[in-house]
């Protein structure tokens, strides 16, 4: 009984892989989940933007502030101490001292004025007023550096550049495919068949994040769009379609060459390079189409700066 269950259990495994290969197949792009991106990446536009105005209307209502309250503050005024005090009329004289009741009565001054320095009161009174200082300063430094923060991460490029480097790294899931065809280059005859259903899956589940990746990289140029002139909008639809259509052609073509049980990793590499450099010369075009400037594309270049040597510092720990 324990042997034929065992049977069994191979059967179903070897069939339910065999069906996996014959039945699977790479969806295309959903224009339905095209269209919610678009909705959610407009939201998320104008949302940082809001915020990134409330932002710099808080740092202009704290100087605002800052100077009224310095304008509206008790000062002397530089004429009062210019004009000479008037003697008044019936003044009695003020008694001359000899230099040595003066130097007394320094003396007196000075040894009354450290009494009042090394007092309890006084060291009290100045460790209470350096405490609100420093506790004020810290708190005034560290709202700064998190309101920096937080503008400098909201005030991005609104460009398909920018959508690309951070919220869509199709390069990597293309590195990530290939990486999962490095098995396939090997001897498949020395593994098991688990082990070619489990590395099928994998190369798979990776191809599969690709059309996720087509799917967002078409809701940002839906939505972009929508913010260009009439004359630009009608170029840029077109360039979306053409785009939806020639990614639909690839997704196509790869779910074919994964349906066999031994895929060509030479003919799929060649697809990848080929899908990589098409796909980039029609990003170029919609770059030129949405009207990104060289200072935009500076901006992003020094964010992936930063983040290549946040990457670097991240592996050597």
């Amino acid at each position: 009984m324990k042997y034929t269950h065992i049977f069994l259990s191979s059967l179903i495994l070897i069939s339910s892989c065999t069906n996996a290969h014959q039945i699977y197949q790479i969806r295309p792009l959903d224009q339905k989940k095209i269209d919610q991106y678009a909705v959610a990446i407009e939201k998320k536009v104008t949302r940082d933007y809001y915020i990134r105005t409330a932002l710099v209307g808080m740092v202009a209502a704290r100087i605002a502030y800052g100077l009224v309250t310095w304008l509206n503050a008790p000062h002397i005024k530089v004429d009062d101490n210019l004009i000479p005090a008037e003697k008044p009329k019936n003044s009695t004289a003020v008694p001359k001292i000899t230099w040595t009741e003066w130097a007394c009565n320094k003396k007196t001054a000075w040894i009354d004025w450290g009494k009042y320095v090394v007092s309890k009161e006084n060291i009290t009174k100045q460790a209470i007023d350096f405490g609100k200082f420093a506790c004020n300063s810290s708190f005034q430094m560290g709202m700064g550096f998190v309101m920096e923060g937080v503008y400098g991460k909201l005030n991005y490029p609104n460009t398909l550049r920018w959508y690309i480097c951070s919220h869509v790294p199709y390069t990597s899931t293309i590195k990530v495919i290939k990486e999962m065809l490095l098995p396939f280059r090997e001897d498949q005859s020395a593994l098991t068949l688990n082990q070619t259903c489990y590395n099928t899956r994998l190369l798979r589940e990776a191809c599969n994040r690709l059309v996720i990746d087509g799917e967002k990289l078409c809701g940002y140029m839906t939505y972009k769009t929508k913010q260009l002139d009439i004359e630009e909008q009608q170029i840029a639809e077109r360039t979306t379609r053409y785009f939806v259509t020639y990614y639909n052609e690839f997704l196509k073509r790869l779910s074919d060459e994964l349906m066999f049980d031994l895929c060509d990793c030479n003919t799929i590499d060649a697809m990848l390079a080929t899908f990589e450099t098409d796909i980039k010369r029609q990003f170029k075009l919609f770059f030129y189409i949405e009207g990104e400037t060289d200072e935009e594309r500076a901006m992003i270049g020094e964010r992936m700066k930063r983040s290549l040597v946040i990457e670097h510092i991240a592996t050597l720990f």
